[in-house]
């Protein structure tokens, strides 16, 4: 199994902590930095995936959510993100978050 990444970054900071991390835990083959792309580029991401990962602290609407599920793929998201209009849909685990 693989961890693509995908999304532009917000801190170079923690970007370049989690690299860091990735590299000491010997996992440069199992996690792959893609950055942004374009939406065509995220639909075959979102075709060849096996869960989603929402990690978003807020988002309006979570349109990802909206994407995921409609393509069927299950979704794990954290307790900050906006999901309320999500909260019937037995696809998504919430999972408590630390601060």
């Amino acid at each position: 199994m693989k961890l693509d990444m995908i999304g532009s970054v917000e801190s170079k900071k923690t970007y370049n902590e989690v690299v860091k991390l990735v590299q000491d835990l010997g996992l440069t083959d199992k996690v792959v930095f893609y950055g942004e792309k374009t939406n065509q580029e995220v639909v075959q991401c979102m075709k060849r995936a096996r869960v989603l990962l929402y990690t978003s602290k807020f988002d309006g609407y979570p349109y990802l959510i909206a994407e995921a599920m409609a393509c069927g793929i299950p979704i794990v998201a954290n307790e900050q993100g906006d999901l309320e209009l999500f909260k019937c849909c037995p696809s998504i685990i919430q999972c408590e978050t630390s601060v």
